[in-house]
């Protein structure tokens, strides 16, 4: 016969009861333990946080149903505290297996080609802004052919990497156009990866100033 506890599956050894509430019965006298600190301070809207040893607020603490408390082991101060930690410790590592993952080299090597790149894009020459350079690989072999800011990788992709369609491109941009009535040039600038649009108004001779 099982438990009579009702959420308890383990098979009953005394008193329709199994070993575990056996045993808390005996000891507590209830098939419950006596509430923990936490479970007290709980009721009381409070929580102890063990990190930085002190009781504070409940609203200083996760709402976490894991726990028989309903609230975070720690504060929300000292797990952010702990997350950066972490995130400082295990960054280099983390670094390291997604770049072995996805394209099958260290953080060593991607450093060394960075620093063979002078610390910028390999097409444009400019730094990615905060953003780390991504890496540009061959989707056909898979080897690794350089650091790119966002713009220049998107752009490639956007050409599917083929080299007659950038040709094409390159034959495109050297057209002089038609001329139009308007007074103003739009130009595009490059800054740190990012791309923005510069309305430049046209002198008496017809070109931007």
């Amino acid at each position: 016969m099982d438990c009579r506890v009702t959420s308890c599956k383990e098979p009953g050894v005394a008193k329709n009861l199994c070993a575990s509430h056996y045993k808390k019965v005996k000891r507590y006298g209830s098939v419950r333990s006596p509430l923990s600190l936490r479970e007290k301070l709980a009721k009381a809207k409070k929580s102890f946080c063990p990190k930085c040893n002190k009781i504070k607020k409940i609203k200083e603490f996760y709402q976490d149903k894991s726990t028989a408390w309903g609230w975070s082991t720690y504060c929300k101060l000292c797990i952010s505290m702990l997350s950066k930690s972490k995130r400082s410790r295990y960054k280099d590592r983390l670094s390291n297996s997604y770049l072995n993952k996805l394209y099958g080299i260290s953080l060593k090597e991607y450093n060394e080609i960075l620093l063979s790149q002078n610390g910028v894009c390999d097409i444009c020459k400019n730094e990615n802004g905060a953003k780390k350079l991504g890496v540009d690989h061959c989707h056909r072999t898979g080897n690794i052919r350089g650091l790119l800011c966002d713009s220049c990788n998107k752009g490639l992709g956007m050409f599917r990497d083929n080299p007659d369609l950038l040709r094409r491109a390159i034959d495109y941009l050297s057209r002089e156009g038609m001329q139009t009535t308007r007074n103003f040039l739009v130009k595009p600038e490059y800054k740190n990866g990012k791309v923005k649009l510069v309305k430049i108004f046209k002198d008496s001779s017809g070109t931007g100033t």
